[in-house]
């Protein structure tokens, strides 16, 4: 049994039963001259292969090891000056809670469309993490900080790369996948800029999407008549769907920004920061085909011209082209296939699970009926 001897059996005295782990035994019978016996015999049966009660593994699904902390309203805004608070749905009224010193921003109270409204107002608390005061993502060293918040009272603060910026990235975005917000954010605002920029258009375009479907699942998407500028927001909510289109398209530029740092700077992915960066983006990634496939049946009821078009063929081409395959990788690599193509797929999303433990070989239970100088 494995080169371990049971012991050395002698004489008429039955040894009992003994118990070899493994898949096999060895019976050695060793006789004198002097003396004749009838020989041995032996008993035997086999259970089956024991499987080992699995050991708890600790599974992390993408994202939930992101640092956050509290970021909450310190006072209470009344909001746009066109949008009374009962005509807000929920993510507008937490981040119109959260948003601070509301008079010295002049675009937060001119927009009339509540999805514009949304990101604008997702910009500024954002632009608050970082720098009005003593903000909690500010910082002193020379790698810059950019603050994220995540609605709910939630945020988060992420290191940027360091050895590439935003015009660095433009490289790894094929032209078909540069679609029509792509000048405007990557080749003409913040040129040079730091590459965490295009992350922050992407969660408030993500905002965007949330908030078109919570104002359509809320009832809210009709126009009140004694609103100013009812035509502009008629023509902007009619548009809902594009911002469901809008945060994927930036899905894909700041993916571009994790294919950058693979090629020009893969230390960052690999430290603390980069892992945060990565726990944010799969974040986002949720969000994004979550917002996305709870807007996909409405948009189904209502097929017609742009941006209804645009809305199912960019869709379709992230998801299989062959330009959009390094893309697709990317979350494939750092989220798991699985989790990424059911998100993208807007299937449920699949939890990682943990490895099956290997099962204990057979055991075998022995009875030595009788022998003669056997050693087993």
């Amino acid at each position: 049994a494995g080169g371990a001897s049971l012991g050395k059996f002698c004489g008429s005295t039955l040894p009992g039963m003994q118990t070899v782990r493994g898949d096999g035994f060895t019976v050695r019978l060793y006789a004198d001259a002097g003396v004749e016996g009838a020989g041995f015999a032996v008993d035997y049966e086999c259970s089956a292969a024991v499987t080992q009660p699995p050991t708890p593994v600790p599974v992390n699904t993408p994202g939930s090891q992101l640092n956050t902390f509290y970021h909450g309203p310190t006072q209470r805004s009344s909001g746009s000056q066109y949008w009374r608070r009962e005509h807000y749905n929920s993510q507008l009224r937490d981040l119109s809670d959260v948003v601070r010193d509301v008079s010295a921003n002049n675009w937060y109270r001119s927009h009339t469309s509540r999805t514009t409204l949304a990101h604008e107002t997702c910009h500024a608390i954002d632009n608050d993490l970082e720098q009005r005061g003593s903000r909690p993502c500010r910082t002193t060293s020379s790698r810059s900080k950019t603050g994220f918040y995540l609605t709910n009272n939630e945020a988060t603060c992420i290191t940027s790369p360091s050895r590439f910026n935003k015009d660095q990235v433009k490289r790894f975005i094929p032209s078909s996948l540069r679609w029509g917000r792509y000048n405007l954010y990557m080749e003409q605002i913040n040129k040079g800029g730091d590459t965490m920029l295009v992350l922050g258009e992407w969660t408030c375009y993500i905002v965007d999407g949330e908030t078109a479907f919570e104002l359509y699942d809320e009832g809210l998407l009709v126009e009140q008549g004694n609103l100013r500028n009812l035509k502009r927001g008629y023509e902007d909510e009619a548009r809902v769907l594009d911002h469901g289109l809008g945060a994927v398209e930036f899905l894909i530029y700041s993916y571009a920004v994790g294919l950058a740092a693979e090629d020009l700077e893969p230390t960052y992915l690999r430290s603390a920061d980069g892992q945060q960066f990565l726990e944010l983006m799969a974040v986002f990634t949720r969000r994004t085909w979550e917002s996305y496939c709870r807007l996909k049946p409405v948009m189904e009821l209502t097929r017609g011209p742009y941006p209804t078009s645009k809305f199912f063929s960019g869709y379709e081409q992230f998801r299989t082209s062959r330009d959009a395959r390094p893309f697709r990788d990317f979350g494939a690599r750092y989220f798991g296939r699985a989790w990424f193509d059911n998100l993208m797929n807007c299937a449920a999303p699949a939890t990682p699970t943990p490895p099956t433990p290997a099962p204990i070989p057979g055991v075998e239970n022995l009875s030595l009926i009788a022998n003669n100088g056997v050693t087993v």
